[in-house]
């Protein structure tokens, strides 16, 4: 019966979002905020929060420049602005397909009359509110998906296919490998040739004890914390040689009168890290980015100090294949590891090249009005 309660009850927790996830630690941690400032009489300090935009991620010591004056990029005009033309950059919803044609861009003249630039070409006029947009939802829906995302019934899977139940303990059953005992699965992600996984696992030892591990196929196992207080969620990296736990140890926030964060690695790294994180995640090409109110880390090096918060939604950085460089959108400034900043760039995308990453934006030149792509190799 106990058994079956720890199934269920996992379950439940486990077909939360990581959005929801997110959430449900900002409510923690602002819970344990308020006691804290009950105790101390101390009232927290208002932070400033970012956009997905990058807006209101601190200043940066860059020097802003505008992207023609940067140095080795490659640019191609794309669309030329009329006299007295403007772009609604609220409705716009830029893309880029083939031969360079421009898509989503909502134009306003000098009488006030919107368009809408559909494959390179002016539309309209039409009613404020009204531009015909439709077209490119499924396109805007298709990159709102979170690659991290659990399908509603993959730990139900997960249970079903892996799980077995020995003596009142589970373990999971693996291409016939048997892992380490334990009272709770709390996470399991299997890569999609199913021949490795990465699971969050816990133990019972008392009330006050609790001890949960990183485990994967291997019979890796790393302690991530004895408490029985800690909340958190558990990232996989795509190529699956590597997972992170992040969260937050109720008992020891309201003990110590502050908030911290329990961050563990598969690959061993454990630390307790102030100020909390905001956001941990993986690149596509399986780098870790770690996000607090005092710096951007890339594999546990910091690369960008801030001197604002950021929330917990920003994820505007693009790094090469190796690591050894990165570009983020800070403060509406897209700054690049080398030291350069320009103020003008919008819609910025990478691609992967003859192994090379390159990052392409959008800027309008001031002197010509023309809408602009540019392309620089990382």
């Amino acid at each position: 019966m106990k058994t079956f309660y720890q199934l269920a009850l996992s379950l439940c927790l486990l077909h939360i979002s990581p959005i929801a996830e997110a959430q449900l630690l900002k409510k923690l941690k602002d819970k344990t905020n308020e006691q804290i400032n009950k105790v101390t009489g101390v009232k927290s300090d208002e932070t400033t929060t970012t956009t997905a935009s990058g807006q209101n991620t601190g200043n940066s010591s860059s020097t802003g420049l505008t992207s023609d004056q940067l140095k080795d990029v490659e640019s191609t005009m794309i669309y030329q602005l009329a006299e007295g033309e403007r772009i609604d950059y609220r409705e716009s919803r830029i893309m880029i397909g083939a031969g360079n044609k421009i898509s989503g861009l909502v134009i306003v003249d000098k009488s006030g009359a919107r368009y809408v630039v559909e494959n390179g070409i002016k539309k309209g006029p039409f009613p404020a509110k009204s531009v015909p947009l439709d077209f490119l939802k499924k396109n805007q829906d298709d990159e709102n998906q979170s690659p991290e995302g659990y399908d509603s019934n993959e730990m139900l899977n997960v249970y079903q296919n892996y799980v077995k139940s020995d003596d009142d303990k589970n373990y999971i059953l693996f291409n016939g490998k048997k892992s380490v005992p334990f009272s709770l699965l709390e996470a399991m992600k299997v890569n999609p040739q199913k021949t490795k996984y990465i699971a969050l696992i816990s133990n019972d030892i008392s009330d006050e004890q609790k001890e949960k591990y990183l485990i994967n196929q291997d019979g890796k196992k790393v302690l991530i914390s004895k408490s029985a207080q800690l909340t958190g969620q558990m990232v996989v990296s795509p190529t699956f040689n590597d997972a992170a736990f992040w969260g937050m140890d109720i008992g020891n926030s309201y003990a110590e009168g502050t908030i911290k964060t329990v961050f563990a690695t598969l690959n061993g790294t454990t630390q307790i890290i102030s100020p909390q994180l905001n956001s941990v995640w993986y690149d596509p090409n399986g780098h870790l980015i770690t996000v607090n109110d005092k710096a951007i880390f890339l594999n546990g090096k910091e690369i960008k100090e801030n001197s604002t918060s950021i929330s917990s939604s920003w994820k505007d950085i693009w790094i090469n294949e190796k690591g050894t460089a990165w570009v983020a959108l800070i403060n509406n400034k897209l700054i690049f590891s080398s030291g350069e900043a320009i103020e003008d760039g919008f819609n910025i995308k990478s691609v992967n090249q003859n192994g090379k990453t390159i990052i392409n934006w959008i800027a309008v030149s001031k002197q010509s009005h023309a809408i602009i792509s540019y392309s620089k190799s990382i």
